[in-house]
């Protein structure tokens, strides 16, 4: 009984050598075959990271879109004026109302 676990304990170390070798030289040609990728990734990952950060910031995210949107500079600044007019707007009449709250309390 001892001789067939110390067996069967020798089979599974000889199993470990070989898979842990195995895994280093599928890391060794994994590492090779990534090399000659790195630099298109670069774009992937500079463009990933962008829109990453559009999307945590949501103002960036609309002013992205306005841009995506427009074709011109001119049109760009048209529609950015516009929305910072409409912000504005909205801001002003947005304290007004709460003034006038306060005043009725």
């Amino acid at each position: 009984m001892i001789t067939r676990l110390e067996s069967r304990l020798a089979l599974l170390q000889r199993r470990r050598e070989y898979l842990v070798d195995r895994a280093a030289l599928q890391r060794l040609e994994l590492a090779e075959a990534g090399q000659g990728l790195e630099h298109p990734l670069r774009w992937m990952d500079t463009g990933m990271a962008f829109a990453a950060n559009l999307r945590a910031n949501g103002g960036l995210s609309a002013l992205g879109a306005m841009l995506a949107m427009s074709t011109r500079l001119a049109r760009t600044r048209a529609w950015v004026a516009r929305g910072l007019m409409l912000y504005q707007a909205f801001k002003f009449v947005r304290s007004r109302f709460a003034r006038r709250e306060e005043a009725s309390v």
